[in-house]
Formats: C-alpha cells, sequence, structure tokens
C-alpha cells in the first residue's frame, strides 16, 4: 500500500489508511473480507466466492466481479484467483483485521448473500 501524501494543508496523510477506508466503505466488500477473517481463524482458505453469492441479485453478481473482487484485488486486501472463483487474504489484509474484526463485532457488515 502507498507511502504518505501531503494532504495540500500540510499534514501528511497515509495512502494505505485511504485504501482501507475505501476498501471498507461497502457492505458487499466489507462482507467478503469478513468471510475470509472467518475462514483464516477456522483454516478454510481459499475460500469459495460462490459461497457467499447464493440469493444475490444479477446487479450484485457483476458489481462483486466487476467491481469489488477487482478492487480488493488491486489493493492488497484479497487475491483472487478467477479461474478457480477463489479468495485468499492477500499481503495488505492483516492491515485491516482489526479495523474489521470491530466493524464485524458492532454489526456493520453488509451482506452480499447468505452463506
Amino acid at each position: 500500500m502507498g507511502d504518505p501524501i501531503d494532504d495540500g494543508e500540510g499534514v501528511e496523510v497515509s495512502t494505505a489508511t485511504d485504501d482501507l477506508f475505501d476498501a471498507l466503505s461497502d457492505g458487499q466488500r466489507r462482507h467478503l473480507l469478513a468471510a475470509l477473517l472467518d475462514a483464516k481463524t477456522t483454516s478454510e482458505l481459499p475460500v469459495c466466492v460462490e459461497r457467499y453469492t447464493e440469493g444475490s441479485t444479477r446487479r450484485e453478481l457483476v458489481r462483486l466481479h466487476h467491481v469489488h473482487l477487482p478492487k480488493l484485488d488491486s489493493l492488497g486486501f484479497l487475491t483472487w484467483d478467477r479461474e478457480a472463483g477463489v479468495v485468499s487474504p492477500g499481503p495488505a489484509f492483516e492491515d485491516a483485521r482489526h479495523l474489521l474484526e470491530a466493524l464485524v463485532e458492532f454489526g456493520a457488515v453488509g451482506s452480499i448473500a447468505r452463506p
């Protein structure tokens, strides 16, 4: 993830922090990362994406495959194997762990499906 940048007012903001909040700003992405968090603790990796898309609308599936999965993969929060249809924690996943755990604890994790 990125180096600090000047926000124009002399305050340095970490692009890594911006990336983290960007990744967690959508309910589908939070749910997917929470599924990885859960799977990581139960050693059920990699996670099959289809397991978490049952009951999703076509629009949700399109956004998942064309927006959310590519974004989380490019930011390094997960690694997406498109051929196999599975995801696993990426190199930046640990950067999100504590905030993600807090969001799960407080029920702020959106849903892309009902596993």
